[in-house]
């Protein structure tokens, strides 16, 4: 009786800290699914996503623009981040697509970023279960090698010059 009233309350306690008793992931874990525009909000304060692989994702689009070298992918919207977002979006304003609205430059990567950066992708190829795309910089020189997978709209990306796939997780 006592084990199990201890079990009860353990489970409690973890439920209201927000601890998972699932592998180790965090309860409060998000990915990426269907559009980017609707990602959620980086920045460098707490009350954006400031860790984890979607800060990764935004990282490789400005290492594939030559706005942050390949060191500073590092999972932490940090001022380097900021600034470098500053100046994707002064980039993006200046060279978007016709009809496409300008962005905010705020060193924030909120949904018109998301939106602009998604706008730069291209459909590659696909296979039975994902749709494979790229982010090119401006110069064609780094590309950015994504996937969608086709019944749940999960995306997923990979690191420069490394094969592996990452998928979007990241803290609320």
């Amino acid at each position: 009786m006592l084990r199990r009233n201890l079990a009860r309350l353990l489970l409690t306690a973890a439920v209201t800290l927000g601890i998972s008793a699932a592998a180790g992931v965090p309860a409060s874990a998000h990915k990426v699914y269907g559009s980017w525009s609707d990602n959620d909000q980086l920045c460098a304060v707490s009350t954006c996503v400031n860790t984890g692989n979607l800060v990764r994702l935004w990282q490789t689009i400005l290492y594939a623009e030559k706005l942050l070298p390949q060191a500073d992918i590092d999972g932490e919207f940090g001022s380097q981040s900021a600034n470098a977002t500053i100046n994707w979006q002064k980039q993006y304003n200046s060279n978007r697509p016709a009809g496409a609205p300008t962005i905010d430059v705020d060193g924030w990567v909120g949904s018109q970023s998301w939106n602009g950066a998604e706008r730069r992708l291209k459909y590659e190829t696909y296979d039975a279960t994902y749709d494979y795309y790229n982010y090119a910089g401006v110069t064609g020189e780094r590309v950015v090698n994504l996937r969608k997978n086709k019944s749940t709209g999960e995306w997923f990306f990979q690191k420069p010059l490394n094969m592996t796939w990452y998928d979007t997780s990241h803290g609320s």
